[in-house]
């Protein structure tokens, strides 16, 4: 069972800044160990209650509340090179025009999606998927607004580049992010993925399975 984030927080405000900042480099590791666990394309993740996702969620919140303390008692706190890519990545969110994403196999052909966003913060967003010489579309429920603060949640700037795995048949895959002034952010991987990847394909409303 994890703990509230206000117990967390409780119990952190009778700890010195230093055991503060130690708890903090705790909890960073426990989700690096998490995300290993969940991106290791060889292994079946183990059951876990809660599950490994659920714990690495809980354990941002209780970041989130010891850098309140931090801040609380004036000390200054420097992100982390991680939490630095993943605020340069949300930084940009709203100059995000276009998402593309392509899976491709041996044998199973070449499957392309692309999600261009509105210019309006209230746009619907919408797709176009390509399989062979199929084109479907869709249309993402949500305003742009609400879609931004959906992928905020998934930490996507804290994603590696490259997703290697020993598995040489499969499926490889790519996701581009496309900005107004033409600039990009590509992440790929060959038979692994995010742990959170299948959150991200979700949100998009792609029917794609990802193992």
């Amino acid at each position: 069972m994890m703990v509230s984030p206000q117990n967390i927080y409780e119990e952190l405000k009778s700890k010195s800044n230093n055991e503060v900042l130690l708890e903090l480099r705790k909890f960073r590791r426990e989700i690096s160990r998490l995300k290993k666990v969940l991106e290791n394309p060889v292994i079946e993740v183990p059951t876990m209650h809660p599950s490994p996702d659920v714990q690495i969620k809980c354990i941002r919140q209780y970041i989130n509340e010891a850098k309140r303390i931090l801040i609380e008692r004036g000390v200054e706190y420097t992100l982390t090179q991680a939490e630095q890519k993943s605020f340069d990545f949300d930084a940009k969110l709203s100059e995000l025009t276009q998402i593309r994403i392509r899976f491709s196999g041996l044998f199973a052909g070449s499957k392309s999606y692309i999600i261009t966003l509105g210019e309006s913060s209230q746009a619907v967003s919408y797709g176009v998927g390509y399989e062979f010489t199929e084109v479907h579309c869709w249309k993402i429920e949500m305003s742009k607004a609400e879609f931004l603060s959906e992928l905020e949640e998934l930490y996507i700037g804290e994603w590696k580049s490259w997703y290697p795995s020993p598995i040489l048949d499969g499926v490889q895959w790519e996701v581009k992010f496309t900005y107004a002034n033409g600039s990009q952010r590509q992440f790929a991987g060959s038979n692994a993925y995010p742990y959170n990847f299948d959150c991200f394909t979700k949100l998009l409303t792609i029917d794609e399975e990802v193992n």
